[in-house]
């Protein structure tokens, strides 16, 4: 089951890459929780299938994102890895970064159930959005 689940997450990373956001939701389960980093904006425990929309809506406020080059790994089990880079834009800076974020997703029933999400340096994110020195 888990290169299924690994296969399941690539997919979803490519219909968020793509703009293709209902098909990327739907292989969420409807109790999923996404986490972001808290120091960041958007950060915290996103719950639910309206939660994540209201996620991906907000990140694209703060964020213009390009073309995603992702790497997927069977973690084994229930677990998948996504190693993610993203060159970004802020929207509101203009500043162009580029973010390297790690995803650590939990599946349940060949669904997303929980995701993780690990920025490698959310210094840096922050001060292209403006908000620290």
């Amino acid at each position: 089951m888990s290169k299924e689940n690994a296969d399941i997450v690539k997919s979803g990373e490519e219909m968020w890459s793509r703009g293709d956001m209902e098909g990327a939701l739907a292989l969420n389960h409807p109790d999923v929780v996404i986490y972001e980093p808290p120091s960041l904006p958007y950060g915290g425990a996103h719950h639910g299938i309206d939660g994540v929309r209201k996620l991906v809506q907000t990140i694209g406020e703060y964020w213009e994102i390009g073309k995603v080059k992702i790497e997927t790994f069977d973690g084994g089990g229930d677990t998948v890895f996504n190693w993610m880079r993203m060159p970004a834009r802020a929207r509101k800076t203009g500043i162009d970064i580029d973010l390297e974020v790690l995803e650590k997703t939990r599946m349940l029933d060949g669904k997303i159930i929980e995701t993780r999400i690990f920025y490698l340096d959310t210094h840096a994110a922050l001060k292209a959005l403006g908000l620290e020195k």
